[in-house]
C-alpha cells in the first residue's frame, strides 16, 4: 500500500475502465511461462533432502547439508550476480542473435573463470574448512563436497540458459528446461538411494548432480539455437582456455594437498591452498589470457 501511494505521488496515474487486451494477455502468457519454470525449480530443488531423509535418516540428511551448503551455495551466489547483470544486455540484443551470442558466449567465460578456482579449492581445502569450523564433525560431508563442487560448475554453465530464453521472449524454453532437468534429478536421487550399496546413499546423490547437467545442457544447446547462434563448437572454443586454468589450478592444488600432512594444521593448510590457488589463477590470467581478475567480473552495459 505505501508504495502504491508513493508511485501515485511520484507518478501520478488513475485507473480508468480500459484495457489493453492484447498487450496484457502477451505479459501474462509470459509471466505465466517463467513463474512455471520457477515453480518447477523449486519444486525439485529440494527433493534430494526430503528422499535421503526418507530412506537414509536425520543424520544422513545433517551430513548432507553440510556438503551442498559448502560444495554449490558459494558458486549460486557468483551466478545470480552474472544472470543479474547479464540479462538485461540480453533483453537489449534479442534483436541482434550473433551479438547475443558474443555476449552469453562472454558470461559462459566470466563464469569458469569465477566459479572454477573456487570449486577447485572447495574440492581441495574442503577438509580442512570442516576441522576448523566442525572441530572434524563433519569431516563424512568431504567426498560428497568434492562431487557438488564439480556439479556447481555444471549446474552454473546450465543456468546461464534460462535467461537468455526469457530475454528473447522464449520463456517456455524454461519450463521445458525445468521439467527435464528435475525429472531427471529427482528420478536419479530415487535410483541412486534405492541401489547404491550400504553408506553409500548420500554420495550417490551427489553424483547424479553432477551427471545430470551434461543431459541439461545437450538439451539447451538443441534450444538455444531458437534464440541465439549459441552451439557447442563456440562454446568450447570460447571456454578453451579458461578450461585449461582450471586445469592448472586444479593440478597445483592437488600437488599442494600432499603437504597437509608436513604442515600439520589445517589453517596452515587452508592458507597454502589459498596462495597457491590464487596465485596460480591470477598468474595464468595475466600471462596466458592477458587479462586481470577485475576484467572477468560481469558489467552492466552502457
Amino acid at each position: 500500500l505505501y508504495l502504491l501511494l508513493a508511485l501515485w505521488w511520484l507518478a501520478p496515474f488513475r485507473p480508468q475502465l480500459t484495457l489493453a487486451v492484447q498487450s496484457t494477455v502477451r505479459a501474462v502468457r509470459f509471466g505465466l511461462r517463467v513463474a512455471a519454470s520457477q515453480i518447477l525449480y523449486h519444486s525439485y530443488r529440494n527433493m534430494d533432502y526430503l528422499l535421503i531423509g526418507k530412506f537414509l535418516g536425520k543424520e544422513a540428511v545433517g551430513v548432507y547439508r553440510v556438503a551442498f551448503d559448502l560444495g554449490m551455495t558459494p558458486l549460486e551466489i557468483i551466478l545470480q550476480l552474472v544472470n543479474r547483470v547479464q540479462f538485461p544486455i540480453y533483453a537489449r540484443l534479442r534483436d541482434h542473435p550473433r551479438e547475443l551470442a558474443e555476449a552469453f558466449y562472454r558470461s559462459a567465460r566470466s563464469l569458469l573463470l569465477l566459479l572454477g578456482p573456487i570449486a577447485a579449492l572447495i574440492c581441495f581445502a574442503s577438509g580442512d574448512v570442516l576441522q576448523l569450523v566442525g572441530r572434524g564433525e563433519w569431516l563424512a560431508a568431504v567426498p560428497m563436497i568434492q562431487v557438488l563442487c564439480w556439479g556447481s560448475l555444471l549446474r552454473g554453465m546450465s543456468q546461464l540458459f534460462p535467461s537468455l530464453y526469457n530475454a528473447s521472449g522464449r520463456p517456455q524454453y524454461a519450463v521445458y528446461d525445468s521439467a527435464l532437468t528435475g525429472g531427471t534429478l529427482v528420478g536419479g536421487f530415487f535410483l541412486a538411494l534405492t541401489l547404491a550399496p550400504p553408506g553409500a546413499g548420500a554420495l550417490w546423490v551427489a553424483w547424479v548432480w553432477l551427471l545430470t547437467y551434461p543431459i541439461a545442457l545437450t538439451a539447451h544447446f538443441f534450444m538455444a539455437r531458437r534464440c541465439a547462434p549459441v552451439t557447442p563448437g563456440g562454446m568450447m572454443a570460447t571456454l578453451l582456455k579458461p578450461a585449461l586454468g582450471l586445469a592448472l589450478v586444479s593440478a597445483v592444488l592437488g600437488a599442494g594437498s600432499f603437504l597437509r600432512g608436513t604442515l600439520g594444521s589445517p589453517v596452515l593448510s587452508l592458507a597454502v591452498l589459498l596462495l597457491l590457488g590464487l596465485g596460480t589463477h591470477l598468474l595464468y590470467l595475466h600471462r596466458v589470457m592477458h587479462v586481470r581478475l577485475g576484467e572477468i567480473l560481469p558489467r552492466r552495459a552502457a
